[in-house]
């Protein structure tokens, strides 16, 4: 009896190739986008055992100069994600994000340090897709270099996940710009 499907004879049906394929179009259908900065299952049973970042708002800015423009520096959770607004081409605009402030790494004011919760805004950018940056996920925690825009308003100049190999970095650059 012929086989209704010839070309199955011919695909590479290794277990792990298969195993990767199948998870990426789960990934891809249940989360409706597959976020290419993180290292997945499929990578590493393909073989592709680096691990790269996901990229969030500032990921083109210098992280010592974010250090030097930055107005307030601190490890937050997400609470509450803003509305996306559009923005400028290939941009999304969240405004009214809520976040559980962690630790306070810089300020430039002394009563900054007695809050605990603070609202910010920040752009996203969405294309082109290889230079695309995430939203940061409500329950997370990050590190957020903010300016102070003129109505008081605070804007993320860049955010990275709250690992402690950014901390630390940050922290040294901090107390090296003290004079």
């Amino acid at each position: 009896m012929p086989s209704l499907l010839p070309q199955a004879q011919t695909i590479d049906a290794s277990p792990l190739r298969l195993a990767g394929c199948v998870f990426i179009a789960i990934t891809t259908i249940s989360a409706g986008t597959y976020h290419l900065g993180t290292t997945t299952l499929a990578s590493n049973l393909m073989g592709a055992h680096r691990m790269t970042e996901e990229r969030f708002t500032g990921h083109s800015l210098r992280l010592d100069a974010a250090v030097n423009d930055a107005a307030k520096i601190f490890v937050a959770r997400v609470r509450h994600v803003g509305s996306p607004d559009a923005g400028a081409p290939g941009e999304a605009y969240f405004d009214g994000t809520i976040l559980d402030v962690i630790r306070w790494l810089r300020s430039d004011a002394k009563d900054d340090l007695q809050k605990s919760q603070i609202v910010v805004a920040y752009t996203v950018q969405t294309l082109p897709p290889e230079s695309a940056e995430h939203a940061p996920e409500v329950g997370h925690s990050y590190l957020f270099l903010l300016k102070a825009r003129a109505d008081g308003s605070l804007r993320a100049i860049k955010i990275l996940p709250a690992h402690e190999k950014y901390i630390h970095l940050v922290e040294d650059m901090i107390r090296k710009k003290k004079p």
